[in-house]
């Protein structure tokens, strides 16, 4: 359905997309340094994890796999679209699913919320 598309490597990848290898490099090299902190001191992170528990990533993520990223691997890569249910937005909750915000009377629906 050419919905993926494999490269070589990032280098490959970069090139087809515009996107300077040395971003790249960067934010893999970031990403497993933030993946070896977490493995080694996985309860002890600044930030919270999304799910509980501590992370060393400011967006929450605890569970890495696959490492470490390199640039010279090959890579299946797909570009991926957002549609509405990822548009929503946020809206923060108390303990019963109402609204913590000024607007009374605005309940979160359980697919905001993890609930069933």
């Amino acid at each position: 359905r050419g919905i993926m598309k494999s490269y070589k490597n990032m280098e490959e990848f970069a090139k087809e997309c515009g996107i300077p290898l040395d971003n790249i490099k960067a934010t893999f090299k970031e990403y497993n340094m933030l993946a070896d902190k977490q493995a080694k001191d996985p309860e002890n992170g600044p930030y919270e994890a999304y799910g509980g528990g501590k992370s060393w990533d400011k967006w929450g993520k605890k569970f890495y796999h696959s490492l470490p990223l390199d640039v010279d691997d090959a890579f299946h890569v797909a570009i991926v679209t957002p549609v509405i249910h990822y548009c929503m937005g946020c809206l923060k909750i108390d303990p019963g699913a109402e609204g913590v915000y000024e607007a009374e009377g605005v309940s979160a629906t359980p697919s905001c919320t993890n609930a069933t």
